[in-house]
């Protein structure tokens, strides 16, 4: 069964970064170049868990608990996206 997260739980999300391709005209090596270099480009994102749906799994960077609970830096990562989710911290509640 698929771990469910808790708000603000810290999360270590391991996921394939999405590009696009420069506009213009391109040689098809130039392509290929370019293609090889981004294929499969990991990233690590590391935050406190907000939410989920279906698509969208969003983590928040940071976290101000003394001034009326404000965050800054959402960051929604796409679920067919993520290759792995390490849970380092529950929230304790």
């Amino acid at each position: 069964m698929k771990e469910k997260y808790k708000l603000n739980d810290i999360l270590e999300v391991i996921w394939i970064d999405t590009h696009s391709a420069p506009t213009g005209w391109m040689d098809e090596e130039d392509v290929n170049d370019m293609i090889e270099r981004i294929n499969n480009h990991v990233m690590h994102t590391v935050g406190y868990f907000l939410r989920e749906n279906k698509s969208y799994l969003y983590i928040l960077q940071t976290y101000d608990l003394q001034e009326s609970r404000r965050v800054d830096g959402i960051i929604a990562i796409t679920k067919g996206t993520i290759k792995r989710i390490n849970k380092l911290r529950s929230s304790g509640k």
